[in-house]
């Protein structure tokens, strides 16, 4: 049985249909002119439909990210001089939102002063470094929780690793506190502006449905924005525009119907919360709740002085009011009277009950 060949026509057909399926699109360059080409697929990819512009490389310039351009800019002209060109990755933003495009270089027509064409593709790799983000996302979850040694150390780990691994620039644990949400730990990368938007999230108290930490608080679950507020309604927002920062999201920390905490981190490129996104958000957000139920100590002011909690602990492994009189150098009616305070502190008749809800409320291990 023999198969009939496709006609031109229908080729171009199957292959369009096989570049939009595979999410990639071909392009052709001539150094010489400048001049270039791209199939219909490389149009869409670059935010266009076919034919509406006449395909050039300062197009691509213009679609790409600004911190972008530069590195496009670099690579075409070592091809133009004759280099090899790695592929390339940059940002091309589209109407709604960024993505993440790849060009490669598949065939090159050399001439004695340099190329004379050069073939290539564009892919849009989007969703797989999506995914890549979002599984370092639960890796650097899990490191920071593995390492935790205080709220403040180890929200900050958690925060620089979700941020990093997300690609956010700043990021704030917000707790509960009086009916209002206050900063538990703040983090940003090294920068000029986002030292004035810490200092005014750290003063910052926010209701319940007041701006993206206030309404994931009162939702229970995640949420996007992917511009601030115009004009600014507060002070933070204020700071976060002045700091050009345009996109945010807002993760609550949630422990059955209870929500602890909310984590929300900033970014200055737009990126749409995704529904892929928004369901590894609901898992980290479930595993962090998980986590800081056991220490719910580290959530509220303690009742407790850094010496009674030092003494509870003791306690809790077993020592006795001698021994641990010994061990922390003070006398034995010394230790008595710090039991006598934690009792009554805790509300709590006795020495085992005091340290059975100690270890309930997080405020020891």
């Amino acid at each position: 049985m023999t198969l009939a060949q496709p006609d031109a026509a229908t080729g171009s057909l199957l292959l369009e249909a096989t570049e939009q399926a595979a999410q990639f699109g071909t392009w052709c360059w001539s150094p010489p002119t400048d001049e270039m080409s791209w199939s219909d697929s490389a149009f869409r990819l670059f935010g266009f439909e076919p034919g509406e512009i006449t395909p050039s490389r300062r197009c691509v310039r213009e679609r790409a990210h600004p911190d972008d351009r530069q590195r496009l800019q670099w690579a075409s002209e070592r091809l133009r001089h004759g280099y090899r060109m790695s592929p390339v990755e940059f940002r091309a933003l589209q109407r709604d939102e960024a993505r993440c495009l790849r060009l490669s270089v598949t065939a090159v027509q050399r001439a004695e002063d340099g190329p004379e064409r050069v073939w290539g593709i564009v892919r849009d790799v989007t969703d797989q470094r999506r995914a890549e983000r979002q599984l370092g996302a639960h890796l650097a979850v899990g490191d920071a929780l593995a390492g935790w040694d205080s709220l403040e150390r180890g929200a900050t780990l958690l925060l620089r690793g979700l941020g990093e691994a997300l690609g956010f620039v700043a990021g704030t644990l917000w707790l509960p506190r009086d009916g209002a949400l206050v900063a538990g730990a703040v983090w940003h990368v090294p920068s000029r502006e986002l030292p004035s938007v810490e200092r005014v999230t750290r003063r910052s108290r926010i209701a319940p449905g007041a701006e993206l930490p206030g309404q994931a608080w009162t939702l229970g679950a995640p949420i996007g924005s992917v511009d601030p507020p115009r004009p600014p309604r507060t002070m933070r927002e204020q700071a976060a525009v002045a700091a050009g920062l345009r996109a945010a999201i807002a993760l609550p920390v949630v422990k059955g119907e209870e929500v602890l905490a909310v984590v929300e981190l900033h970014a200055p490129q737009q990126s749409a919360l995704s529904d892929r996104l928004a369901r590894s958000l609901i898992a980290i957000g479930h595993e962090l709740g998980e986590f800081l139920a056991q220490r719910r100590g580290e959530l509220e002011p303690s009742p407790l002085t850094a010496r009674q909690v030092e003494i509870l602990q003791l306690a809790a492994d077993g020592r006795s009011g001698r021994e641990i009189a010994q061990h922390l150098f003070l006398s034995p009616s010394t230790v008595k009277t710090h039991f006598k305070h934690i009792f009554a502190k805790l509300e709590t008749p006795d020495r085992a009950s005091a340290v059975a809800q100690a270890l309930r409320r997080g405020l020891i291990r």
